[in-house]
């Protein structure tokens, strides 16, 4: 039999690398692509495909990384004809790795060294993530152990990142920048002991609807402060009070403008006549049952009459002091032990008065006077200035007879107002602007702005004066009209320069002949 050759290039078969891998083992040794299968068909040795991401199948809970290219080329590299079985598949640089994704709603266990972090939370609402990918997780999808939350300042949104350590992790681990940590929120109606306020303010509890998150604040008015037994609010306390929730779950008072709350001691009232009894002057206060002790506060309770027909003369407003003792307004009376009487003539009731204060604020017979003057750095509006035909801070309202004949208690007085602000300014000749408010107002608010602007021809000598504000002392600026001057134009400034000079000329050729003389 005769031998066949085929010289240099000789047919070979060599073992084609099999359709749809499904085990890195139908790879060569040294490349570790990570996958359950890639979708590809059958290829022959040195034949190359183009995988698309898409047909790249991870088992469950894994997937390729975020930033995963798009494709990869996957050659068959069969070894040789000695291959026996299958050729060996090749991704070069860039092979198909699926990494563990980071789970759906994860606890702070799936994170990254959660004290290094310093995060703290329940549970996230959110989608599992590939490795690399970042959600942006919204602060209202944090959900806090059970009286715990957010701070109130924490941000809108926080980034979360999926970064999975190795291809071959059972779970990939997040990681944050800005991480959400859930603190102990201040509770709902909270007792004194978890209120921080000063000793001995007599606070036993506030009435607060809902948990706060820490750092948050909320005005508690002084209705919603339960004072301790034989405590309460005076009547007198500015409200509200501006409460912060701090560490530890505990409420702070932010001593904002009305300070904080404190609670005073009540008064025993004041035992009953046969003629006149005692009641507060505010109707929403005076219970069916009267309490056994008064809130302390000013001029708060007012003695009546308790037979029709009949009207009380003398003081009427009653007082509660810190002191615990309860006594009648008497300013004005020769005799501050004078108690009231009910009669049946036509008195008057105090008018209302705003920004001042009334010589007596009993009640008054037909024809007495009340004398009201304004408290110091207040004034009466210009209109009312006008009809008094006086600038000072005084006046007398006269007590007439009610114009009800059914009542012998006059209480509408006409109502007695001043203002706290700025008089005009006078003495500058110019325009003021704005003009003066002349009714419900000072002339000038505090904070409104003046302008003060020169006739034609004139303009201020400190230009820095022409606009200031009226200021809480009563004064605009410095209280002191600004002053104008007339303007220099160029020419006037060039031709006194000029006249100067001549001078200046002429005195040397005076005192040159004087000299050579």
């Amino acid at each position: 039999m005769g031998l066949l050759s085929c010289g240099a290039s000789c047919p070979v078969c060599y073992a084609k690398c099999p359709a749809n891998p499904d085990s890195a083992d139908k790879f060569v040794s040294d490349e570790e692509p990570v996958f359950k299968q890639l979708e590809i068909a059958e290829l022959k040795k040195g034949q190359a495909v183009t995988l698309a991401a898409d047909k790249v199948t991870c088992k469950d809970g894994y997937d390729l990384a975020a930033d995963a290219p798009e494709s990869y080329t996957i050659t068959c590299s069969a070894a040789g004809a000695g291959d026996p079985d299958m050729g060996l598949l090749s991704c070069g640089a860039q092979c198909p790795v699926c990494f563990a994704m980071c789970p759906e709603n994860p606890s702070t266990e799936k994170f990254q060294t959660a004290i290094e972090l310093d995060i703290l939370f329940d549970q996230l609402t959110m989608p599992p993530l590939k490795k690399g990918a970042t959600h942006t997780l919204s602060k209202e999808n944090v959900n806090c152990a059970e009286n715990m939350g957010l701070p109130a300042d924490a941000p809108a949104s926080f980034q979360i990142t999926c970064g999975a350590a190795a291809a071959d992790s059972d779970s990939g681990l997040l990681n944050c920048s800005t991480c959400p940590k859930c603190f102990a929120q201040c509770l709902a109606n909270p007792t004194a002991d978890k209120v921080v306020l000063a000793e001995g303010s007599g606070v036993k509890s506030l009435k607060i609807a809902e948990n706060m998150d820490l750092r948050g604040s909320i005005d508690v008015s002084k209705d919603d402060i339960e004072c301790q037994d034989n405590y309460a609010m005076s009547a007198d306390a500015k409200t509200p009070y501006t409460f912060r929730c701090g560490d530890g779950g505990k409420f702070t008072c932010a001593d904002g403008v009305n300070g904080c709350p404190k609670c005073e001691g009540t008064c025993e009232w004041l035992t009953a006549t046969e003629e006149y009894d005692f009641r507060y002057v505010d109707e929403s206060k005076r219970e069916a049952d009267r309490a056994e002790h008064a809130i302390p506060g000013t001029n708060h309770v007012e003695a009546y009459c308790k037979e029709d027909g009949t009207s009380l003369l003398g003081p009427r407003f009653v007082s509660c002091l810190k002191d615990n003792s309860m006594v009648f307004d008497t300013t004005g009376y020769a005799d501050d032990t004078v108690k009231p009487q009910c009669q049946d003539q036509p008195v008057c009731e105090a008018p209302v008065t705003v920004g001042g204060s009334l010589q007596k604020t009993g009640n008054l017979p037909v024809g007495e006077v009340y004398t009201f003057t304004c408290s110091e750095g207040y004034m009466f509006d210009l209109d009312t200035q006008e009809k008094l035909k006086s600038a000072e801070p005084t006046v007398e309202i006269p007590c007439v007879k009610p114009t009800e004949n059914e009542t012998l208690v006059n209480n509408k007085l006409p109502e007695a107002k001043c203002y706290s602000g700025c008089k005009q300014t006078e003495g500058f000749d110019g325009t003021i602007s704005p003009p003066v408010k002349k009714s419900g107002s000072a002339p000038y608010s505090v904070d409104d702005d003046v302008t003060f602007t020169c006739k034609d021809g004139f303009e201020l000598k400190t230009p820095s004066e022409g606009t200031q504000k009226c200021k809480a002392d009563g004064k605009i600026g410095t209280g002191v009209a600004p002053m104008c001057v007339k303007k220099v134009t160029p020419t006037e400034e060039t031709g006194s320069a000029d006249r100067l000079a001549v001078s200046s000329l002429l005195a040397l050729i005076l005192w040159r002949l004087l000299f050579w003389s």
